[in-house]
């Protein structure tokens, strides 16, 4: 019979061929590994092992261990929740050092259960590390509210213990936790039953009294000491942590200090904080070398902000130290020429810090000694100081008086007077006119230029200083540290001002005869026999009467003047006696509102903490607590009102019948 023919094939067959049997037998080989492994890993056929074997495997197990093993199939629980198993329990719990014996009153696997399992006894969630030892159970935030009550709580089962608590204080357990005690819920409710059941019958409740209250004292003697053994293992744990944490805050540091980092090193307290606390350094984690490339250049520049920090901190105590030199200083100074209401015109200690001559002083080097011969020539030319400061701040407000008027072109930036626009010497003139009036865009107060650079919102926002930081001002910063002494009160500052509308203010100085151009305010202050009567307008049939005063400082607030376009008529000589006996009248009752809670005029005669004025009764206490002058007349002594008093005057007209 002839062979028969060979199929001609490409070369490339065999090696296709090759490859195909080579996939399937890897994948096959694969196959039967994965088989083998899921096989090897096989406990079902554990528990049929002889029991010596498994008694010597189970000896090495912790609790924990036994009741996971417990938990992954039937033949294993059935195996280690038998009674026959009690030995292994026992074994395992004594690899644990420390922990007391089972008590009698729970099993062993229960026992475990409690200690060692992290799951909530009634929903299971886990990680519960709350245990109440007295109660027996572990349970979560959530459980724990619904399955306890306080003595004290509103509920029947806290209402059946408070009520019966001298015989239920030793039926039930208490779990104390911070200052109050929880009661088990499940346990009162037991206790409940046997009330309801056997305290008719004496030797029935006297026999369950007696057994339950040494089973009570048996759970709270335990309980005593598992919470001690939890304290002693969490101790010995935190210890072995702190050690972990010390080896690595080392090793760190050894790295450190071969950066060029040892001098700030050393720099540090002995708890080389506030390195010791970063968050990379803190970790109870051992470190590596390959660990520590990754942190490397993240702790050498929290090593530069350390010390940067500290730098600041040191120009900061010195800035402190000088400025409270120059403070206290000021402070005496002012204490001995005394403090009255001509004196709020006066600069402040931040006024004097600001001052080109004191601030040059104070930022002189960190390391360098204060200039001890500048300071005292300064010190003695603080009158003359004064007076230029009170001529600068005069400059400012004739720069805005003159904006207003048009006499020098308007600030682009709105910066109301805050450059000097005027060098003219004679300056005051214009503001000694009637008309130089500013209003408080904070308070609506109006006021005359004599009484502006006095005004408390020039230095009040209603923010206190010392709170109210720019973004820059930092420790270490000239600015910081001269709110951190001056606190309350800011340096005198223009920007509340604005200029109204005046001629209104001309037009009334017209109507009683005067100039404009040349009236002063100390003539109309003097001229006490002017008074203006609101124009064609009665008030519950009288005529409202305002004198000089009340239509410079308050006219813009009465809205009969402002509805009657500012149109006054003079009073006569006999109603302005009337209009002066009412004003005395009015005078009084407004000098006993100034001792009540709301009249916030009252300024402290021994430190400018107070000068944005305070009520009566709290510069009284301040008085008492800063000052230590207790003593009522002593204290009402140190304390004097401040000039805005004059705006309560001029914001009360009077009223006269018409003529």
């Amino acid at each position: 019979m002839p062979r028969k023919k060979a199929r001609a094939v490409s070369d490339n067959a065999g090696v296709e061929s090759a490859s195909a049997e080579t996939s399937r037998a890897t994948t096959q080989i694969s196959t039967a590994r994965r088989q083998r492994r899921w096989k090897a890993g096989s406990l079902k056929d554990m528990p049929n092992m002889p029991m010596d074997i498994l008694l010597e495997i189970f000896s090495y197990l912790l609790p924990m261990d036994l009741l996971n093993l417990a938990r992954t199939s039937k033949p294993f629980r059935v195996l280690l929740m038998s009674r026959i198993s009690a030995g292994l329990w026992r074994t395992s719990r004594k690899l644990v050092e420390g922990l007391p014996d089972c008590p009698e009153h729970l099993s062993e696997p229960a026992y475990a259960n409690l200690v060692f399992s992290a799951q909530c006894h009634n929903c299971l969630k886990p990680n519960t590390q709350s245990i109440l030892w007295e109660l027996l159970v572990r349970y979560c935030r959530p459980c724990k509210k619904l399955l306890t009550v306080k003595l004290f709580d509103d509920t029947p089962h806290a209402k059946f213990v408070y009520e019966r608590f001298d015989v239920m204080w030793y039926l039930v357990n208490k779990a104390p936790v911070h200052t109050r005690c929880l009661y088990h819920i499940p346990q009162i409710e037991q206790v409940q039953k046997a009330w309801h059941e056997l305290h008719d019958d004496a030797e029935k409740w006297s026999h369950y009294e007696r057994e339950q209250r040494q089973r009570v004292d048996a759970i709270q003697d335990h309980a005593a000491a598992c919470a001690q053994w939890a304290l002693d293992v969490a101790n010995a744990k935190e210890e072995q942590l702190e050690q972990v944490r010390d080896r690595r805050l080392q090793f760190v540091v050894s790295k450190l200090r071969g950066m060029g980092w040892g001098d700030e090193i050393d720099r540090l307290p002995d708890d080389l904080s506030p390195l010791s606390s970063h968050s990379h350094v803190h970790l109870a984690r051992e470190i590596s070398e390959r660990s520590w490339e990754k942190i490397r250049d993240e702790l050498s520049a929290y090593m530069g902000d350390i010390k940067q920090h500290r730098l600041a901190r040191q120009r900061s105590i010195i800035l402190h130290i000088r400025l409270k030199t120059l403070d206290s200083i000021i402070r005496e100074l002012r204490n001995r020429l005394g403090r009255d209401e001509s004196t709020e015109c006066l600069p402040k200690f931040a006024d004097f810090a600001l001052m080109p001559e004191f601030r040059e002083l104070m930022e002189a080097p960190t390391e360098d000694m204060l200039d001890m011969e500048a300071f005292v020539s300064l010190v003695i030319k603080l009158c003359d100081l004064e007076a230029r400061w009170i001529m600068e701040q005069e400059k400012r407000l004739v720069g805005m008086l003159e904006r207003a008027l048009g006499r020098v072109p308007e600030e682009p930036d709105g910066d109301h007077g805050a450059k000097d626009d005027s060098e003219d010497a004679s300056h005051q003139e214009l503001l000694k006119l009637a008309w130089a009036v500013f209003e408080c865009r904070q308070c609506s107060e109006r006021l005359h230029a004599s009484c502006a650079i006095a005004h408390r919102c020039t230095r009040y926002n209603g923010v206190h200083w010392s709170f109210d930081l720019d973004s820059d001002e930092t420790v270490g910063n000239y600015m910081y540290e001269v709110r951190r002494i001056s606190h309350y009160v800011r340096p005198w500052n223009i920007s509340c001002f604005f200029v109204p509308e005046l001629e209104p203010l001309w037009s009334a100085l017209q109507t009683c005869g005067k100039d404009p151009e040349t009236t002063t305010a100390l003539e109309m202050d003097e001229q006490d026999d002017v008074r203006f009567a609101i124009k064609g307008r009665l008030i519950d049939g009288k005529r409202k009467v305002l004198s000089w005063m009340g239509v410079m400082r308050a006219g813009h607030l009465d809205p009969d003047v402002c509805e009657t376009g500012w149109q006054f008529d003079l009073v006569s000589d006999e109603d302005i006696r009337k209009a002066k006996a009412l004003e005395s009248e009015r005078d009084e009752e407004i000098a006993e509102e100034l001792l009540g809670d709301k009249a916030k005029f009252w300024c402290c005669g021994l430190c400018d903490e107070a000068a944005h004025g305070r009520t009566r009764s709290v510069i009284l206490d301040h008085v008492g607590e800063k000052h230590d002058k207790w003593d009522y007349y002593d204290a009402a002594d140190s304390i004097y009102m401040h000039p805005d008093t004059v705006a309560l005057v001029a914001r009360r007209p009077v009223f006269l019948p018409p003529p």
